[in-house]
């Protein structure tokens, strides 16, 4: 099985790599988790007294980041992270000359990343369900608990983390094409998606995993977090989260 979820998680990031120019942008509900957003880095600043170091991870494109870093006064450093070449040279073009950001190629997953930023950020993002598009060799679940461990360590205490990921009671309707270029080959009643990447002349596997109210709040508290606030926008469940 390590073999097969090795090569899914190849898959996968080749899938974005492969449609980074594309990335969300039939998606009529991005951005739509600012306000969230903006209320946590506005009451992390208030409550250190000073302006935020902000950890973007799966920073992609960067259209968010870009509308984040132009529009909030609480950002004193910001780190956008992602696995993609290719999202993150679109991410540089979308935040032009911005003094205050730093981008990385670098997997979330990526041990380094642990040691070298332990306790470095007062806030980490993690988007656009980001969460339920990692597979480690362990499989997709191995990688969403890892992946929360990693933000957990590298927040420092006290620290918050917006978490949207796609919910799963809004799956009814997802029939036969998951958006214009990605084919269901397989949905799960767990909530699992195998799909199909056409673009370019190239076809790529891709997982996605969407997610229950209950499974979400299990992860996120057995990870070590508190969950201060929650939302619902159109196919997407919010959590703001404390690491305790």
């Amino acid at each position: 099985m390590k073999i097969y979820f090795r090569k899914l998680a190849v898959e996968t990031k080749a899938a974005f790599d492969v449609n980074a120019a594309n990335y969300l942008a039939d998606d009529i509900h991005r951005g739509e988790d600012l306000t969230e957003i903006g209320l946590c880095l506005a009451q992390a600043s208030a409550r250190l007294g000073r302006q935020v170091d902000v950890l973007y991870a799966g920073v992609g494109p960067g259209h968010l980041a870009a509308r984040l870093v132009a529009s909030s006064a609480d950002i004193r450093a910001f780190y956008g992270l992602d696995y993609s070449s290719r999202m993150l040279a679109l991410a540089r073009e979308s935040l032009g000359d911005c003094g205050t950001a730093r981008l990385v190629r670098q997997d979330l997953l990526d041990p380094d990343l642990r040691r070298r930023r332990r306790q470095s950020f007062d806030v980490c993002l993690l988007l656009n369900n980001t969460l339920g598009n990692m597979v480690a060799a362990g499989g997709p679940v191995e990688a969403r608990v890892r992946c929360l461990e990693v933000l957990h360590e590298v927040l420092r205490p006290g620290g918050s983390c917006v978490l949207t990921v796609y919910d799963f009671h809004r799956l009814e309707g997802l029939n036969g094409k998951y958006t214009p270029k990605l084919k269901i080959l397989e949905k799960t009643s767990d909530g699992d998606f195998m799909l199909k990447l056409a673009a370019n002349g190239h076809s790529h596997l891709f997982y996605s995993h969407w997610f229950t109210e209950r499974e979400l709040h299990g992860l996120v508290e057995s990870a070590g977090f508190r969950i201060c606030a929650e939302a619902r926008r159109g196919q997407r469940l919010i959590v703001v989260c404390e690491r305790t």
